[in-house]
C-alpha cells in the first residue's frame, strides 16, 4: 500500500469532522454561556426546575407539546442543578446530533462526499440553526426525532433494494420504528410530523410514477404498519396530557388553526398570506442557499429555459416583496413577523442582528438599537431578489438527476421536494402571517437534501475553482453574519442581567422592575406572583408593556432613556456586527412630570408613549398642600377632564398643581382634539382645539 493510500482513511476521517469542528468553533466565538434564558427559555425551564423540584408536571403557557424536551431536560436538572447553562448545552449537543443526521441522510442518497460536507457546512454556520442550537426552544428538539427517523426509513429502504429490489420497499419492523421515532416528535413540536406523511408520499408516488403495481401491494403492510405506529404515538399524547393536566388551552388552541374555514373572505385571505409567505420563504431560502447555489451549473443547451424561469421566478418575488412594501411593518419593527424589507420574518433574522431585542423600548416601540444603515438591507435585498434566479439551474437539474439516479435516490428527492412543500404551506395555512422565520427549519432540511443530491447527480465534471471560492466566500459571509450576530445576542444579554443585578442590589423588587420579555417571566412569570400587586412604586403603579408580566417599571433596563426617568447605570455590550447603544438602568423620577404632545396625535400624561414628539414638560407637586388642587389621570393613559375615564375606571391623582397664580406659578388649560384626546396647553384658547378649562397653576 502506497503512502498516500494509507493516508486516505485519515483524511476522510478529518473531512468528516470539519462540520463538527465548525460548530464547535462557532459556539466558542459565541460564548454561549450566560446563565439567562432566551426568547422563550424561560418558559421551559421554569416548567423543567418545577418538575424537577417537585414531581408535578405542569406545561401552562405552551402552544407546542413540549412534554417529551421536559422529560429529556429533567435527569439533567437534577444532576446538575438550576441552570440555564445545562439546559441550553443539550441544545447545542442536539445542533452536534443534527449535522450528524443531515450529514447520514445524505450518505443513504449517495450524495458526493464533498457536497455532504458542504452541505454540512453551510447548515453549521447558518444563523437560523446556530439560534436554534444555542437557546432552549423547542425547533430542534422536535426536529432532531423526526430527522433520525427520516435516516431510519431510508436506510432500511436502501437494504431492502440491496436485498430484493422487487420486493417490500422496507421491513414492517423498520417501518415501524421510523413512525415511532418520528411521532415522538409530536411531543415536543407538532409540525415536525409532517415528515412522517412526507415520506409515505414519496414512497407510494414513485412506486406509482412507476406502474410497479405488485410492488406497492408488497410493501402495503410495511407501511401501514409503520403509519399506524406512528399515529399511535402521536395519539397517544392526548390521554397522557389530558391525565396529568397538560392538555392546555394555548396548545389547543394552536391545534385548532388547523379547521378550515370555506367562505370566500376566509379563501381570498388565506391565498393572500400563503403567497405572501411562500416568496419570505423563497427570498430566506435564497440567502441561505447562496453557498450551494454558487455550486450549480448553467449550461447553454439550457439557456431558453433558464431564461424563461429566472424572469418567471424573479417577477413573482419582486412582486409578492411590492406587496410587502405597500402592506409589511417597517423594517424598523422587529416584534412584526411580516416586515416591507429583508429581512421578511420576524424573530430570529434581524437588521441587524441574530434573535430578538426583547427589550420594551426596541421590541415594542421600535426606538434606537444596533444596525445597519437601510441602504445597506435595500442592497441586500436587491440582491437576494436577483439571486432567486440561481434556482433556474437547479430546478433544470433535479429534472436531470431524476433521470439519471437511482430508484432510491429519485424518491429521495420527491421525499425532499414534498417534504419542503408541505413544511411551508402546513404552517403558512395554519398561521396565516404569523409564520416566524425559525418555522423554516424543516424545510430547510428537506431544501438541503434536494439541493445536495440534485447537485451530486447532476455534477458531470469537477467543479471550476470559481464556483468552490464562490461558495467559500458565501459562507464565510453568512457564517460571519450568524456568529457575530449570536455573539451580540448574548453579549446584550449579559449586560441586561448585570443591570437587573445592580437592581436587585439596590432593593429593588422584581415587581418594581420592567427589563423585557425574559427578565419580566422569569422573575414574575408564575401565576402567583402575577396575582400579587407591585408595591414601593415611585407614582402612580404602571408599565409601558401591554403584558410580558411588567407590574410596575419604577425601574427599568432599555437600550433607550424615557420620558420622565432618570440614568442610574449604564453597561455596552460589545457588539460585533454592528453598533448599537449602552443599556441602561433607569429609574423613574420621584417627582412628578406632566408630559404633552402633538405628535401622532394630542396628548398629555406623565407617562408618555416612548417615540412620541413631545411638546412640552410641566413640573405637578407629588404632594398635597394648601392652595393645590389634584391632577386626575386615566389608569390607561391621559388626563382626566372629569371624574370618569374612557375605560369606565375611576382616575387616579397623578399629582397637584396650585390652584391660583402667583410666585411665577404659570397657568395650564386642558383641551380636547379634534379626535378626542385631551391635551394641556399654556394657551387659553388651546390652540384652535375645544378648551376644557383651567386644569390649575403650574410650579416655576
Amino acid at each position: 500500500m502506497t503512502p498516500a493510500l494509507a493516508a486516505s482513511p485519515s483524511r476522510s476521517l478529518l473531512v468528516r469532522l470539519t462540520p463538527y469542528a465548525a460548530l464547535l468553533l462557532a459556539y466558542a466565538f459565541i460564548q454561549p454561556w450566560g446563565d439567562f434564558p432566551l426568547n422563550d427559555d424561560w418558559v421551559y425551564a421554569r416548567i423543567a426546575h418545577r418538575f424537577a423540584d417537585t414531581g408535578q408536571l405542569r406545561v401552562e403557557g405552551c402552544h407546542a407539546a413540549v412534554i417529551g424536551q421536559i422529560l429529556l431536560a429533567v435527569p439533567f436538572v437534577k444532576l446538575f442543578g438550576h441552570s440555564h447553562v445545562v439546559l441550553r448545552s443539550l441544545t447545542m449537543v442536539a445542533g452536534l446530533a443534527t449535522i450528524w443526521a443531515i450529514g447520514a441522510l445524505l450518505r443513504v442518497a449517495a450524495v458526493r462526499p464533498r457536497l455532504v460536507l458542504a452541505t454540512q457546512l453551510l447548515f453549521a454556520l447558518n444563523p437560523l440553526f446556530l439560534y436554534c442550537a444555542t437557546t432552549f426552544m423547542t425547533e430542534l428538539y422536535g426536529q432532531l426525532p423526526a430527522l433520525i427517523g427520516i435516516v431510519l426509513f431510508y436506510r432500511s429502504r436502501r437494504d431492502a433494494e440491496t436485498r430484493s429490489p422487487e420486493g417490500a420497499v422496507i421491513a414492517p419492523a423498520a417501518a415501524a420504528l421510523a413512525g415511532v421515532v418520528v411521532g415522538a416528535s409530536f411531543w415536543v413540536r407538532q409540525l415536525c410530523i409532517l415528515a412522517f406523511p412526507a415520506l409515505l408520499i414519496a414512497t407510494v408516488a414513485t412506486l406509482i410514477a412507476r406502474r410497479d403495481w405488485s410492488r406497492l401491494r408488497r410493501s402495503a403492510p410495511a407501511l401501514a404498519v409503520g403509519s399506524a405506529a406512528f399515529a399511535a404515538v402521536v395519539l397517544l399524547y392526548f390521554p397522557v396530557a389530558r391525565a396529568t393536566g397538560n392538555l392546555t388551552g394555548a396548545f389547543q388552541a394552536s391545534m385548532q388553526g388547523t379547521n378550515p374555514k370555506w367562505d370566500v373572505a376566509s379563501l381570498v385571505a388565506q391565498g393572500i398570506s400563503t403567497t405572501v409567505g411562500t416568496l419570505v420563504f423563497l427570498t430566506y431560502m435564497t440567502a441561505f442557499f447562496v453557498p450551494m447555489l454558487a455550486l450549480g451549473r448553467w449550461q447553454r443547451r439550457d439557456s431558453r429555459a433558464l431564461a424563461v424561469l429566472s424572469v418567471v421566478g424573479i417577477s413573482l418575488v419582486v412582486v409578492g416583496i411590492q406587496g410587502l412594501h405597500g402592506h409589511g411593518a417597517p423594517a424598523s419593527a422587529v416584534g412584526a413577523t411580516v416586515h416591507r424589507h429583508f429581512p421578511f420574518g420576524g424573530n430570529v433574522l434581524l437588521n441587524t442582528g441574530v434573535g430578538p431585542l426583547t427589550l420594551a423600548d426596541v421590541y415594542l416601540f421600535q426606538l434606537s438599537r444596533p444596525g445597519w444603515p437601510a441602504w445597506v438591507w435595500r442592497t441586500i435585498e436587491a440582491v437576494i431578489v436577483a439571486g432567486t434566479a440561481a434556482w433556474s439551474p437547479l430546478a433544470i437539474g433535479a429534472w436531470r438527476a431524476a433521470e439519471r439516479g437511482t430508484r432510491l435516490q429519485v424518491e429521495m428527492l420527491v421525499f425532499a421536494f414534498v417534504l419542503v412543500a408541505v413544511s411551508v404551506f402546513v404552517p403558512l395555512y395554519v398561521f396565516k402571517y404569523d409564520v416566524f422565520d425559525r418555522y423554516y427549519l424543516p424545510a430547510m432540511i428537506g431544501m438541503a437534501l434536494f439541493v445536495g443530491l440534485t447537485l451530486s447527480l447532476d455534477e458531470v465534471a469537477p467543479r471550476s475553482t470559481w464556483s468552490v471560492m464562490g461558495y467559500a466566500g458565501a459562507l464565510a459571509a453568512i457564517g460571519w453574519f450568524g456568529v457575530a450576530g449570536l455573539h451580540d445576542q448574548f453579549s446584550w444579554n449579559e449586560a441586561r442581567w448585570a443591570l437587573v443585578g445592580d437592581a436587585r442590589a439596590r432593593g429593588v423588587s422584581h415587581r418594581n422592575l420592567e427589563a423585557g420579555y425574559e427578565v419580566n417571566g422569569w422573575l414574575a412569570g408564575e401565576p402567583a406572583a402575577r396575582q400579587t400587586s407591585a408595591e414601593s412604586c415611585i407614582g402612580p403603579c404602571h408599565c409601558y408593556v401591554p403584558d410580558w408580566s411588567c407590574q410596575d417599571a419604577s425601574y427599568r433596563v432599555g437600550m433607550n432613556s424615557l420620558a420622565g426617568y432618570e440614568v442610574l447605570r449604564s453597561r455596552k455590550p460589545s457588539y460585533w456586527l454592528a453598533s448599537g447603544p449602552p443599556l441602561i438602568l433607569e429609574r423613574r423620577q420621584p417627582s412628578t412630570a406632566l408630559f404633552s404632545w402633538r405628535a401622532p396625535s394630542h396628548g398629555a400624561s406623565t407617562r408618555p408613549p416612548p417615540g412620541v414628539a413631545l411638546s412640552g414638560t410641566y413640573r405637578l407637586l407629588t404632594h398635597a398642600a394648601a392652595g393645590t388642587r389634584p391632577v386626575y389621570e386615566c389608569r390607561s393613559g391621559g388626563i382626566a377632564p372629569g371624574s370618569k375615564c374612557a375605560d369606565g375606571l375611576p382616575p387616579t391623582i397623578a399629582g397637584h398643581l396650585y390652584a391660583a397664580s402667583g410666585g411665577g406659578a404659570a397657568p395650564l388649560f386642558t383641551c380636547r382634539s379634534a379626535g378626542g384626546g385631551t391635551f394641556v396647553s399654556r394657551n387659553a384658547s388651546c390652540e384652535g382645539q375645544e378648551p376644557l378649562g383651567l386644569l390649575g397653576w403650574t410650579p416655576p
